[in-house]
Formats: structure tokens, C-alpha cells, sequence
């Protein structure tokens, strides 16, 4: 099949279908869990949140922005800011604004994905992933995630404006993101062999350029890649050093297998990929879709294995591999939607997705909780963070005990185990009334 029909297939499947019960249903289901969200977030705004907080105060007031992020959030948190001062309330209602994007990316993901998959994928984000946790917080890492998510799917089906805006903004908002999207940008161009696809590179860098010269009145230095850009030293041999100086090879260890930032405990969907051929031999354009966003992937994974702070400082999780989640996402729903293999890969199935439900809820109810030891003594003990298990937020209260949450959060972490219980018992129902047919 040629890419031009791959891409009217892709096209015909995702077109507007009719509003049936089931579908009343799955948005009924959706949508409670959204109002529980909202209602538990308590979002803050602190670490580089409050330094984003503080230039859009500047821009607020008319002054430029002077720290390191870009800029691309502080302007889409202008409606926000502005809508908050009507109620004495600014820095409350910035504090929704990733979950505001989160909710926008989901309307656009059900409009955007096969209509068999999407109730399953947004379930996925909403209760087994890392997504719940990142939106308590005013960081960037959700917003280019989520520009770069839809940038994605919209370049897919042919949507070239929308794609291109999308990704400009996703790669501006996060510099570090644009060796990723050259990465698979190449790749589209080499599967549809069409060399023009390179060119959505142009309006990222642009952006970036222009948010430059807006602080710095010149387009060409990062903050990023200056000699002061570094963390502190400790015991770790390659500590303190700035910049793009990690090894390489210790970085993608650390970043795939650490007991405290390893996606293989985080995201281990992300690795069940090649397992889905056992599914199904002919279903390749939903396969597509997926590659496209592990090559995205993979370009992060590379690109951060060599920056000196891959594991996002003390943020819980591997904070800067939040995009992970989506095609992790999209390989359970795949699997979950087309469950006719053996009992030994259904096991393999449903425990990564009972592990990615338990990593949601412990991000979301405790997070870093319990880790105060890693941050003392200008983190001297952070490793132990890092890369032992009993230090782990995931195990760590299996280690220290289960201390008190906000009961509304309990509500919504109910919420998210009936989810995750909900995709198992459906994909399993749907399994044994096929089996007759096989």
C-alpha cells in the first residue's frame, strides 16, 4: 500500500462517526474523570514554575522576560492571568493552565485518533500514565508535549497549517525537543519520500530566535548552553560539569533502566512494541502512527542521555520524558482493542498497564513525598534517588509506609483503578467473543 493510501485510510477511519450509547458512554466516563482532575489537582507553583510565574509577571506589567524558559507559555498563559486578576485569583488560575492544555489535547486526540482507540488512549493518559502528576505543576514539559502530540497526529492526516503551527510552538517551548523533531521529520521524509517535510523545522527555530532576541536582543546564544548551566558537584564522577557532557552510554542506561528515572518502570509499554505483531500482521497504519511517535521518542531519549541533568533535578520521574506516555498509550490500546494472542503476552500486557496505573496513582497521591534526604545538603544523596530501589518514588512507600492524602484525591485515584479495571475487562470481553469466530 502506497503512503498516499495509508494516509486515506488513516483519513477514513478517523472521520466523524455517529453519537451511539457506547460513545455517550466512553465521554460520560472521560469526562467525570476530567471534573475529578480538576477538582483534586490543588496545583502549585513552584521550582522553575515560579520562575516562568515571575516572567509572565514581567510581560503582564510590559517588561521583557529575562529567565531561561521560552516564552511560548508565558503568552498562552496571558487569557488565564488575565481571566484569574477579574477574581483576585491570577496566580490560581495560571496554576490550571497545563491541566486547561491537557483537557484541549484530549478533545483533539478523539477527534484525531482511530475511533476504536481513542477512548482507550485517553483513559490511558488519564489514569496510567505520568501525565496526572505533571499537571499539578506550572512546568513546560506538558504544553510541549501536548503541541507536539497534535502537531504530530495533524501532519499525519494531511492537516499541513495546523501541523506546522503546532510543531513550531511544541519545538520552540522546549529547545531540546528539536533534535527529536529532526529526527523524525527525517524519518517521515524518507517514508514518504518527500524532502519537504523537513522544512516544518523552520518555524521552531524562528520562534526560538525570536523569543531570543526579545530577552537578549540577539538571536543566536542559548541560557541553556552557558558555562554556568550546571549542577552542583557531588560524589557522581561527571557531576558539575555543564551542558551537554554526560557519557552518553551512562545516560541511556540511567534514562531506560534507573529504579528511579528508568521509563522501562515508568513507561514499560514503551518497550512492548515489537509484541505487537503477534496481534495482528495487516493493521499496519495504526502501527505507523506509533513508529512515528517512538522515533520522536528515541530522539529524546538520545538527545538528553548527553545533557548533565537527564534525570530533571528533583522532579519526580523522568520529567523530560513525559512524551513517552503517548505511544506507550497507543501500544496498549493497540493490543487492547485486537487481544487474540497467547495467555503468556496477555499477562505481559496487562501487568505493564497495571504497572503504569500504580506509577499514576503514586505520583499523583505522594510523588516525591517521601525523598526529602535527596534534596539536603545541596544534593549530595540525590543519586541515591536515582538509581536505588528503596529510594524509588514508586516503591518508596512500600518502604516507609502509606501516609495520609486530600480524600478528593482518593476519589480520583478510585477513578483511575476503575479505568484501568474498565480496559482490562473490555478487551478481555471482546477477546472471548471473538475466540468462537478464530
Amino acid at each position: 500500500m502506497s503512503e498516499m493510501d495509508k494516509d486515506r485510510v488513516v483519513h477514513q477511519r478517523t472521520k466523524p462517526q455517529p453519537f451511539t450509547a457506547s460513545v455517550a458512554l466512553q465521554v460520560f466516563w472521560v469526562f467525570l474523570g476530567l471534573v475529578l482532575l480538576a477538582v483534586s489537582l490543588t496545583p502549585v507553583i513552584d521550582g522553575d514554575g515560579a520562575a516562568r510565574f515571575s516572567d509572565l509577571l514581567n510581560l503582564a506589567k510590559g517588561e521583557r522576560p529575562i529567565d531561561k524558559f521560552s516564552s511560548v507559555q508565558l503568552f498562552l498563559s496571558m487569557p488565564l492571568y488575565y481571566a484569574g486578576g477579574l477574581f483576585a485569583a491570577a496566580q490560581a488560575f495560571v496554576g490550571y493552565f497545563n491541566f486547561s492544555i491537557f483537557v484541549l489535547t484530549a478533545v483533539a486526540l478523539w477527534f484525531l485518533l482511530e475511533k476504536d482507540q481513542r477512548f482507550f488512549v485517553v483513559l490511558l493518559l488519564l489514569s496510567a500514565s505520568m501525565f496526572p502528576h505533571h499537571l499539578r505543576y506550572y512546568y513546560g514539559e506538558v504544553l510541549s508535549v501536548c503541541l507536539i502530540t497534535v502537531g504530530l497526529l495533524c501532519l499525519l492526516k494531511n492537516k499541513k497549517v495546523a501541523a506546522a503551527l503546532l510543531l513550531g510552538l511544541g519545538g520552540a517551548q522546549v529547545p531540546a525537543l528539536l533534535p527529536a523533531l529532526a529526527l523524525v521529520l527525517c524519518y517521515l521524509s524518507f517514508r514518504k519520500r518527500n524532502i519537504l517535510y523537513l522544512f516544518y523545522l523552520l518555524l521552531p527555530v524562528l520562534l526560538m530566535a525570536a523569543d531570543n532576541w526579545l530577552k537578549y536582543q540577539t538571536i543566536l546564544p542559548s541560557a541553556y548552553l552557558n558555562a554556568g548551566e550546571r549542577a552542583e558537584k557531588t560524589l557522581m564522577p561527571y557531576s558539575g560539569l555543564p551542558g551537554f557532557s554526560y557519557p552518553i552510554i551512562f545516560g541511556l542506561l540511567s534514562i531506560l533502566f534507573s529504579f528511579g528515572k528508568g521509563l522501562i518502570f515508568f513507561v514499560p509499554a514503551l518497550f512492548l512494541r515489537k509484541k505487537l505483531q503477534a496481534v495482528t500482521s495487516q493493521d499496519t497504519d495504526a502501527i505507523y502512527v506509533i513508529d512515528v511517535f517512538l522515533v520522536f521518542s528515541l530522539g529524546l531519549i538520545l538527545t538528553y542521555a548527553r545533557w548533565y541533568g537527564w534525570y530533571g533535578g528533583q522532579f519526580w520521574g523522568p520529567r523530560f520524558f513525559l512524551f513517552t506516555c503517548v505511544p506507550a498509550a497507543m501500544i496498549l490500546a493497540f493490543y487492547f482493542t485486537r487481544m487474540q494472542s497467547g495467555w503468556s503476552l496477555k499477562a505481559l500486557f496487562a501487568c505493564a498497564t497495571l504497572l503504569s496505573g500504580w506509577v499514576c496513582v503514586q505520583g499523583y497521591l505522594y510523588g516525591n513525598q517521601h525523598l526529602a534526604i535527596c534534596g539536603e545538603n545541596k544534593s549530595q544523596l540525590e543519586l541515591l534517588c536515582w538509581y536505588v530501589p528503596e529510594f524509588s518514588p514508586i516503591f518508596r512507600e512500600f518502604v516507609v509506609g502509606f501516609t495520609s492524602v486530600p480524600p478528593a484525591r482518593l476519589f480520583y485515584v478510585t477513578w483511575c483503578v476503575l479505568s484501568v479495571l474498565l480496559i482490562l475487562g473490555i478487551s478481555a470481553f471482546k477477546a472471548k467473543v471473538a475466540s468462537p469466530s478464530r
